[in-house]
């Protein structure tokens, strides 16, 4: 491991901040994701209101 001790506090804080870290790198991406989905969706369509388009950004970030 980083300190040469197995099942050290050192890593185990390290395992939970990397995985901790993960999981806010996957939720943004998901969130990237369907804020480019949403913006595509709307523009395929030709026609787009203020209120469809925000109606796709309400559980965004």
């Amino acid at each position: 491991g980083a300190d040469g001790l197995p099942g050290s506090a050192t890593q185990w804080s390290a395992r939970h901040v990397g995985e901790r870290l993960g999981a806010i790198a996957a939720d943004l991406l998901d969130d990237i994701t369907a804020l480019g989905g949403a913006v595509r969706g709307a523009g395929d369509s030709y026609q787009v209101t203020d209120e469809s388009l925000a109606g796709n950004f309400t559980n965004l970030f």
